[in-house]
């Protein structure tokens, strides 16, 4: 088990930056929302965001919007995988944003051993006061997207065929 902790810890790497600072302190005015856009930029570590004491605002994925908030305890983040959080800073005190540990399942029987399991991780720690210093720019208003339409019933304008192939030769 310990040869499977090290294992897991050597390919998700010790460091986790939060705009390019490890565990920063960031600061929110009380009684304001914040739009995050959330990237994880790790080459393997999977994130499962959480902000302590707080419900999020999942506005969308990966670029795709939702047509309206949908409220998430936390979000998944596999690497390369962006979101789109609505924050309320309605709790005084001191939040940990954090990341929970994620189960990415293992190949049992293989030279890695059984599941990979990522440790927890406390990203940020978000004050919520009424003296922070807030600016407009974080303050922001939102509205919901406009559904994509359904292709289902269309035609086709065009189609291709793409064949892949793979030899022996050079």
């Amino acid at each position: 088990r310990d040869a499977q902790a090290l294992s897991t810890r050597h390919r998700e790497g010790r460091l986790v930056l939060v705009n390019g600072q490890s565990a920063p302190r960031l600061e929110l005015p009380l009684g304001t929302t914040q739009r995050w856009r959330v990237l994880n930029a790790c080459a393997s570590r999977f994130l499962q965001v959480q902000l302590d004491d707080h419900e999020l605002g999942l506005l969308g994925r990966d670029g795709q919007a939702l047509g309206a908030p949908r409220r998430v305890g936390s979000v998944l983040l596999a690497p390369g995988n962006r979101a789109d959080l609505l924050v309320s800073s309605d709790r005084p005190g001191e939040h940990v944003l954090r990341t929970r540990s994620v189960d990415r399942g293992g190949m049992g029987g293989s030279m890695m051993g059984g599941p990979s399991l990522s440790r927890e991780v406390a990203l940020a720690t978000v004050v919520v006061s009424a003296t922070a210093a807030g600016s407009p720019s974080g303050m922001i208003a939102w509205s919901p997207a406009a559904a994509a339409p359904d292709l289902r019933d269309r035609s086709v304008d065009r189609t291709r065929t793409v064949t892949l192939t793979m030899g022996m030769g050079p």
